[in-house]
């Protein structure tokens, strides 16, 4: 982790230099040095907004974000000017992150969309789209750079101690990157992106996940019954069993279809019915077991390996799982903590992405989950006016080529993020100004 940040130092150095140097008009004092501020502050600012999923405390985050800004306005000390212009370094930090973001950033992010795929394949898929990327993005600069001239105030077509708006939709998005994760869609699980659940709520400090887990839908029902939050499941070597509260409904994995709906009965075409809820290689903890038997009550707070839970709410530990990486799983809030010799490899949220932008709340809940076969099954239901959807997912475990310290960091927010600093031109404002520096 820390050699990977401190790999993106020189390379944002050399950005800085590079568009300094390509000033039209020769600034007074040292380049070198002034760069190297300039560069170092615009790190600092990247590392608190985009690469951030390495630090676990937000306060960390605000603090690498503050330092940044004051180290940028500290380079130009090292201007030899009369009057210099904080304009000149926040010109250079706005270009640096527009660079970033559009190479860098966005090959990061693709590297952790297709980490299932073969290496090379990883390489060239991620390389291809910041190529194509890039190129569109130069017709759509052009295009922008009509408005974005339009913004001049004066000495600087970006900013001005006078656009406050400017610095108050800046400091919006910022805060939006850094609380919310903005926007927060469903299509973070489709494009193997980290779900918009959080995995910084972990006060663990675990920050370099692997992510090697995906679902696989194996039944997808629409049911005119009613809604069940208490919906459970049994399962054997052909047949998915599903309980709500008053009907049975039998799912054929040879056939792969349903073969039966309705009321419930000691015996369906052979088949014996099971009616209490299985739970193989299953053991449940309560944080308060007195008027409970057959309880596993834990000590708040609960600990497995290298990880402690500061919840009172049940926590269910599945073992003797089959998957490779993975012999054991801590179930809890709706997340999956998947652990190899008690150490947490990889994370998964079992709870529905929200509708785009997150303005709204899922109406899907995962009602149980089973360990079956070696692997976790669970079923979710949605309510869908008069109808339910009943699906069951089975948890697979993908191979993955090249392990690299941020597949767990992005979210769908990332590329829209991108998609707008495709816009921004990579301004040069010294044609615009009346004084030479």
């Amino acid at each position: 982790m820390v050699l990977f940040l401190l790999l993106q130092l020189p390379v944002i150095v050399c950005i800085s230099l590079y568009l300094n140097s390509k000033k039209i008009f020769s600034r007074k004092g040292n380049l070198y040095v002034t760069s190297f501020f300039e560069g170092l502050g615009s790190y600092l600012i990247i590392v608190s907004i985009f690469l951030g999923g390495f630090f676990a405390s937000i306060f960390i985050k605000l603090l690498l974000l503050i330092l940044g800004f004051i180290i940028i306005a500290f380079s130009k000390n090292y201007i030899n000017d009369t009057e210099p212009e904080l304009d000149l370094q926040i010109e250079t930090m706005k270009n640096t992150i527009v660079i970033f973001s559009s190479t860098l950033l966005l090959f990061y992010v693709m590297l952790s969309v297709f980490r299932f795929q073969d290496i090379y394949l990883q390489f060239l898929y991620s390389i291809l789209i910041v190529i194509v990327f890039n190129f569109v993005s130069i017709f759509l600069r052009r295009w922008f750079s009509i408005f974005w001239d339009k913004i001049d105030l004066e000495n600087s077509s970006f900013v001005s101690f006078r656009a406050v708006h400017i610095y108050i939709v800046a400091f919006v998005i910022v805060l939006l990157v850094l609380f919310i994760n903005f926007p927060k869609v469903s299509v973070n699980k489709s494009i193997n992106l980290a779900n918009s659940y959080s995995y910084f709520s972990y006060k663990d400090g675990t920050n370099d996940l692997v992510n090697r887990y995906k679902e696989r839908l194996i039944v997808d029902l629409d049911m005119e019954i009613d809604m069940d939050h208490n919906a459970y499941m049994n399962q054997d070597e052909n047949h998915i069993f599903i309980y709500t509260e008053d009907h049975l409904m039998i799912y054929d994995f040879i056939q792969n279809k349903l073969i039966y709906s309705g009321y419930y009965e000691d015996q369906v075409n052979g088949i014996e019915i099971n009616y209490i809820n299985e739970e193989n290689n299953e053991i449940k903890f309560q944080s308060d077991c007195t008027d409970e038997e057959d309880c596993n009550e834990f000590t708040y707070p609960y600990q497995y390996g290298e990880l402690t839970y500061y919840t009172y709410n049940t926590i269910t530990k599945f073992d003797h799982l089959d998957y490779e990486q993975s012999d054991t799983v801590i179930l809890n809030e709706n997340v999956l903590h998947l652990f190899q010799d008690s150490e947490v490899d990889s994370r998964l949220t079992l709870i529905s992405d929200k509708p785009f932008i997150g303005f709204a709340s899922s109406n899907s809940y995962t009602t149980d989950v089973d360990h079956f076969d070696g692997s976790i099954l669970y079923l979710q239901v949605k309510d869908n006016n008069d109808q339910i959807n009943i699906k069951v997912y089975q948890i697979i475990e993908k191979n993955i080529d090249l392990i690299l310290p941020f597949y767990s960091h992005y979210r769908f927010g990332f590329l829209v993020f991108i998609f707008v600093i495709g816009f921004i031109p990579i301004s040069n404002y010294d044609k615009h100004r009346s004084v030479i520096h």
